[in-house]
């Protein structure tokens, strides 16, 4: 048997690969590209009517911690570990375009971050 692309077992392989595992790839890829445009639809435009739920939902997507508030405080408080500081984001809107701005410099770091 030469080219084992050819036999029986890597075709079924391949097959198997491609209605399972790829699927499961295809919808994380399809995840990230999600995340990419929302990110970058702040980074375009922190002026937009940015909600927390937005700020909430970014976070999540890039696994940074927003704690919402506690204790008669209003606002957010978003943190990672490889970052040594915390934003607060202030959980009534509008949500100002300085705070969008933050936080998109804050996913930056995480990302770049190894």
């Amino acid at each position: 048997m030469t080219g084992g692309d050819d036999d029986p077992d890597s075709q079924r392989d391949r097959l198997l690969g491609a209605i399972f595992g790829d699927k499961r790839k295809a919808e994380a890829g399809e995840a990230r590209e999600k995340t990419s445009k929302r990110l970058e639809a702040m980074r375009r435009n922190p002026r937009a009517d940015w909600t927390i739920s937005d700020v909430e939902a970014v976070c999540r997507e890039h696994d940074l911690n927003c704690d919402p508030p506690r204790g008669g405080s209003s606002h957010y408080k978003v943190s990672h570990p490889k970052v040594n500081a915390i934003l607060t984001v202030p959980s009534r809107r509008p949500i100002k375009p300085v705070y969008i701005r933050k936080l998109v410099e804050m996913i930056d770091l995480v990302r770049d971050h190894p």
